[in-house]
């Protein structure tokens, strides 16, 4: 996607539009994104209301918020009906989810490349977080929907990149927060794991845990 944006950016667009290749758009989705960043100069990027794609009445996300106890990301709207929601004005929200977001040129050239220090999850949530702190909006376009089908986070990446996105935004007492709860889970699992497929989650978590510890990033 930053080689994508950078051979974009010398033909001079105006925006930019990253969509995982699961991703099934609205005949009219990627229109009411544009018009929303037409429609509003503040605005540096925009996400459709995105429904699962095995229950495509229902809601995955519609944009994302930070829990200011856990500086975790969560999604806003999950469960509920997508024909609660289309009608809707856009709506301001913390972060959108990576799988559609339509950048404009503008932000994405303040903001830079994203990071690639995740390999896979957190990085579009860092990257809109650092892009609301150069002043630009992120928001939610109910009008556009969009669908796909989210899967569980592997638990290596959840340990080893919640870790990350917390030490690299979060004031630090979070990420000794964070550090001890996952210690301390571990420890409790590894005492009487219950099963054979726990032991190797806690394996995975363990090691994502020690691969944060020392730093070691991407794939």
């Amino acid at each position: 996607m930053n080689q994508g944006i950078a051979h974009l950016a010398q033909k001079g667009m105006r925006y930019c539009l990253l969509l995982t290749h699961e991703c099934v758009l609205a005949d009219n989705a990627l229109e009411e994104l544009e018009k929303r960043l037409d429609a509003s100069p503040s605005t540096g990027a925009v996400g459709p209301l995105i429904g699962y794609l095995s229950d495509p009445a229902v809601i995955w996300s519609a944009g994302g918020t930070i829990d200011p106890r856990s500086w975790r990301p969560n999604h806003r709207g999950t469960g509920d009906l997508v024909s609660d929601w289309v009608d809707r004005s856009p709506l301001r929200t913390q972060w959108v989810d990576g799988a559609c977001i339509l950048f404009r040129a503008k932000a994405l050239q303040d903001a830079g490349p994203l990071s690639e220090r995740y390999f896979l999850y957190y990085e579009e949530t860092e990257y809109l977080l650092k892009m609301t702190e150069l002043g630009w909006r992120v928001e939610c376009v109910p009008s556009a929907c969009a669908w796909q089908e989210p899967s569980p986070i592997p638990a290596y990446l959840r340990v080893r990149n919640q870790l990350e996105f917390i030490r690299e935004m979060a004031p630090r007492r979070y990420l000794y927060r964070e550090l001890a709860a996952t210690a301390k889970r571990l420890l409790r699992g590894a005492v009487a794991p219950r099963s054979n497929e726990e032991r190797k989650m806690l394996a995975l978590q363990a090691r994502g845990l020690t691969d944060f510890v020392r730093r070691r990033t991407r794939p």
